[in-house]
């Protein structure tokens, strides 16, 4: 049950955050529409079909003309995710989780830490979190995948930590102003 609910949040929140940047005209940037899919990817456990995306969410014309391709494969394979694509025959009933492999495992890191410069959380990418546990087992399991990943794993947690001392400064900075606003 306690999952469940972790994964309507997850996704209440991916949906409130897209429907906020659509609902405001926004035109979305391929990295956005990337990390996109890659977070729905974490989310369903294998890259998603166009039945996926929801009301509200960037649609497949969206992704197709900010990649240039025509087909919502293309679409998967320039975002990095082939080696996550399930089946297109399978009924949509019987579609199971894509078996996880090192490299995936491997892959996700190399994308996250490329593009957001901060290591993943098991809050933020819980089913990521799972894998690497399972794939580089022990105490450096972090420090492992990171070097498998292609970066020097002190460098990377330095850098993720102060990219989230800066997050959590704007986020007191923003709330502090909205309660001197109120006064």
């Amino acid at each position: 049950m306690h999952h469940a609910s972790r994964t309507w949040h997850r996704r209440s929140q991916r949906e409130s955050s897209i429907e906020t940047m659509a609902s405001s005209g926004h035109r979305y940037t391929r990295e956005e529409l990337i990390d996109f899919l890659w977070k729905l990817t974490d989310e369903l456990g294998y890259a998603p079909r166009t039945t996926h995306l929801k009301p509200g969410d960037p649609n497949r014309g969206t992704f197709t003309r900010r990649f240039g391709v025509k087909t919502w494969e293309e679409v998967i394979d320039a975002a990095g995710l082939t080696s996550m694509v399930i089946d297109p025959e399978l009924p949509y009933g019987e579609i199971k989780r894509l078996p996880w492999t090192r490299e995936t495992v491997v892959d996700f890191y190399r994308r996250i830490i490329h593009t957001e410069g901060v290591l993943p959380t098991a809050h933020g990418y819980p089913t990521l979190y799972q894998r690497r546990k399972k794939f580089f087992p022990g105490e450096s399991s972090e420090q492992d995948v990171v070097e498998a990943a292609g970066f020097d794993y002190r460098s990377v947690r330095k850098m993720s930590k102060e990219i989230r001392r800066k997050q959590r400064i704007k986020i007191h900075t923003s709330i502090g102003n909205r309660m001197d606003v109120s006064r």
